[in-house]
């Protein structure tokens, strides 16, 4: 529910300032979420406001992803990065992560790619 108000009240912010943007989550239902992933993917919206979980679902009609909430999971903060990076992106891309200063958020990240890094290496030198 937290996710939901979070997108909704960017979608706002964006909206009160002139921007076209529409929101993709998983309380939506399937018909609301292919209305706004249509509109985002023809040029209809200028902006989808999303959550990091939008699993299986094509960006790559994007060239910029700015991340404000972050997953307790490497592979989810990976795999929601590389959404842009699919077949039949033309652009170059571009990948943010909003953090506040010793916030949650920012503590979580490190954790996470300090793991990343112990896997590489593990992979590396088992040659798995």
């Amino acid at each position: 529910m937290y996710h939901r108000h979070l997108i909704e009240a960017v979608q706002a912010h964006l909206q009160a300032r002139g921007a076209k943007a529409v929101t993709y989550y998983g309380d939506m239902t399937r018909v609301e979420k292919d209305r706004s992933h249509l509109e985002f993917t023809t040029g209809d919206a200028d902006v989808m406001v999303a959550s990091i979980k939008t699993i299986g679902v094509n960006w790559s009609c994007a060239a910029y992803s700015l991340f404000g909430e972050h997953s307790h999971v490497p592979a989810e903060v990976e795999q929601a990065g590389k959404r842009l990076l699919r077949d039949g992106q033309t652009k170059p891309v571009l990948e943010q992560h909003i953090l506040i200063e010793d916030s949650y958020d920012q503590h979580l990240l490190a954790t996470l790619y300090a793991k990343q890094d112990d896997v590489s290496l593990l992979y590396a030198q088992t040659k798995l």
